[in-house]
């Protein structure tokens, strides 16, 4: 691959790691959380805070999503952002603020 076609190529992939993309992604991830919190009759045994708390964690500590090398650099604190969105909806403070970072 010469360095033309790989510069294209890496247009290709930045241009679809886009906030669609993202948005996707958390969405699938919420759906099987609700799936398998509705399957496995968890309401009232599951202490949510605690949840939304953990699976913030979860995702400072393995960032879940996986930047392409050379993307714009707003994606750049995807996964912080994406952690305390899920502390702000726990609490009921999101609002359109969060969702312009």
């Amino acid at each position: 691959m010469d360095k033309e076609e790989a510069r294209r190529l890496k247009e290709e992939l930045n241009e679809s790691f886009s906030d669609e993309y993202i948005n996707n992604a958390g969405l699938l991830l919420h759906r099987l959380a609700e799936a398998f919190y509705r399957e496995n009759d968890l309401e009232g045994h599951v202490n949510y805070v605690k949840f939304i708390a953990y699976t913030a964690s979860w995702c400072l500590k393995r960032k879940p999503f996986q930047l392409i090398e050379g993307c714009d650099e707003k994606y750049l604190y995807v996964n912080e952002t994406f952690a305390l969105s899920l502390l702000l909806q726990a609490s009921g403070c999101l609002d359109e603020t969060i969702k312009r970072i």
